[in-house]
């Protein structure tokens, strides 16, 4: 009876972890401002770089391919340079996910994950407010 107890027990802390977990995600895919083709974005968020862009387009996704994370960054309110093209720009964020393999992996063929997505999900929620 004992073992049992502690194996319901330990299901109970797994499945409360699990639950805090999409409670985090759902509070940044709903706490995160105004939307933007299924995206939202806080407006304190405008004027971030490509780097924050990449990350809050992973953590929505969870993996996804650059030119495709260049591209919601847009949809999102990414303001690129004057003058830039869509190439130029799709290369920029490559460069960025390249650049920084403690935060992102590559997965091959363009495609790039979060390294550690609960962390970063978890950065990007809004606190939550006693009632």
């Amino acid at each position: 009876m004992a073992a049992m107890l502690e194996m319901l027990d330990a299901e109970i802390t797994k499945t409360e972890c699990r639950l805090d977990e999409l409670r985090t995600t759902r509070r940044v895919l709903l706490g995160l401002g105004p939307e933007t083709e299924g995206i939202r974005v806080a407006p304190a968020f405008v004027g971030a770089n490509m780097w924050e862009y990449a990350r809050v387009v992973l953590v929505k996704c969870g993996k996804a391919h650059y030119r495709d994370i260049a591209q919601e960054a847009l949809k999102m309110g990414y303001q690129n340079r004057r003058g830039s093209s869509p190439a130029s720009l799709q290369r920029s964020f490559l460069d960025t996910l390249r650049r920084d393999d403690d935060e992102f992996e590559a997965l091959g063929k363009g495609y790039f994950k979060l390294k550690r997505p609960d962390e970063a999900a978890s950065e990007l929620a809004e606190p939550s407010v006693p009632t």
